[in-house]
């Protein structure tokens, strides 16, 4: 069974009792996370390709500003299970302090191996990039981007 099936009304099969748990759930939750990221990155990435290719600036205008649009929509969902996936840690970690991702957090606040010039960068959980600075970026680009384009301070190629 996939992750896209798997639903509180239809739990993994290696469940003890067919339920789902708050661990099943963090792992659904983060693979849709991460799946839905890869795609912005993705979307991100062809609509900066094409606005560079276009010739035309209405072509670039219109490029930009729907890429924009479209950014926005994609980076809301990104947000909203950044935000469950957070949720889910705070519970696990409140009501399960020995789960391996409470334990394994815990042992990443020793920064004995971390090399000096990394380590503050290595102090805390750097998941809000990922789940709300990266998709806010790429939106916020793309509409300074068609900005520039409507007023034709950016042109085409």
């Amino acid at each position: 069974m996939d992750n896209a099936s798997r639903t509180p009304d239809n739990p993994a099969p290696n469940s003890p009792d067919g339920s789902w748990d708050m661990s099943q759930e963090r792992a659904f939750i983060e693979n849709l996370l991460c799946q839905r990221f890869n795609f912005l990155l993705v979307f991100y990435s062809l609509v900066v390709a094409a606005a560079f290719t276009t010739t035309s600036q209405t072509n670039l205008n219109i490029v930009i500003t729907v890429g924009a649009l479209i950014c926005l929509l994609l980076s809301l969902p990104i947000a909203r299970s950044q935000h469950k996936l957070d949720l889910i840690l705070e519970d696990i970690w409140r009501t399960q302090p020995e789960h391996p991702s409470k334990r394994s957090d815990d042992r990443a606040d020793d920064l004995a191996r971390v090399p000096c010039l990394m380590r503050l960068a290595a102090r805390r959980s750097r998941r809000g990039i990922i789940g709300y600075w990266i998709p806010l970026f790429c939106w916020v680009s793309l509409c300074a981007g068609a900005v520039l384009a409507w007023f034709g301070v950016l042109k085409p190629n």
